[in-house]
């Protein structure tokens, strides 16, 4: 700035003081040069630090959001599992009232004055079969698969085999 000013007003003055190097332009360009350099090493400096911060502020936050995410799942886990067992437990507890409903002893005697009673000799037959016999004495076979058409007497049958294993029972 100062080299223009003095030029329009001396220009005469400035062309002599140049060829003696009076004004020292040289320095003063030297000068700028360092300032310049320097302002710039700020900068680049003072953008490095403002950079670093910034990434720090956002490692910050990821590690904030990584533990957020964290107790989410956990929290989703938690209560899928709740779920599962709140389901499991209704699932039970329909099964149970279910089986609560009927009175088994008196399910039984209503079957069997609904069909006129039990015969002794509808059922009796079955108890010396060799298939019943291995149900009630060989421990390793302790199903006994009672199978027939409808209306053949099958649930007549399992009411007097259940009187007879009550009576040898107690």
């Amino acid at each position: 700035m100062q080299s223009v000013c003095l030029y329009n007003k001396y220009w005469a003055a400035v062309i002599i003081r140049d060829l003696f190097k009076g004004d020292d332009w040289q320095d003063k360009v030297d000068s700028i040069k360092n300032a310049e350099a320097s302002l710039r090493g700020d900068v680049n400096q003072h953008n490095s630090e403002e950079v670093k911060s910034r990434l720090r502020r956002i490692d910050n936050t990821l590690g904030h959001l990584r533990l957020v995410v964290k107790a989410v799942e956990s929290a989703i886990q938690d209560q899928t599992q709740l779920l599962r067992q709140i389901h499991h437990d209704e699932n039970d507890q329909k099964c149970l009232q279910d089986l609560r409903i009927v009175d088994p002893e008196a399910h039984k005697e209503n079957i069997e004055k609904t069909k006129g009673g039990l015969l002794k000799d509808s059922y009796y037959w079955i108890l010396d079969h060799d298939d019943f016999r291995r149900f009630r004495n060989d421990p390793e076979s302790r199903l006994l698969w009672i199978k027939g058409d409808l209306g053949k007497g099958k649930t007549m049958l399992l009411c007097g085999i259940i009187d007879h294993l009550k009576q040898n029972t107690s």
